[in-house]
């Protein structure tokens, strides 16, 4: 069973929690097809851009994820101004940080 820790979702909005919602849930089953093994997900969303002046210019957002579990710990970062892209890169470099090290295409 893996195991799926978000910090930093209580800074977004009921919008952008959702994003993140739809994106954890995409990527969190290709990982589990993947590997094979229980994990231990962890996800840091970081929003910046948080002084009250600023309040409706454009925020940054900072993703980092950390895996465990079965596997060797593995570590994956982004940053951009719109969400659903940084999580995109974070998640396919976490991806390809697996790929990497586990090669998992030639298991297949």
């Amino acid at each position: 069973m893996e195991t799926i820790e978000i910090k930093g979702l209580e800074l977004l909005n009921e919008s952008e929690r959702q994003v993140v919602n739809e994106k954890i849930s995409k990527y969190s089953h290709k990982i589990k097809n993947w590997i094979n093994n229980d994990f231990y997900l962890r996800i840091l969303v970081k929003e910046h851009n948080k002084i009250e002046e600023n309040k409706n210019k454009r925020k940054k957002y900072s993703i980092d994820l950390e895996i465990s579990g079965q596997i060797p710990r593995m570590n994956a970062s982004a940053f951009d101004w719109d969400l659903n892209k940084a999580l995109n890169s974070a998640f396919q470099a976490l991806l390809n940080e697996i790929e990497h090290r586990l090669h998992v295409s030639e298991k297949s």
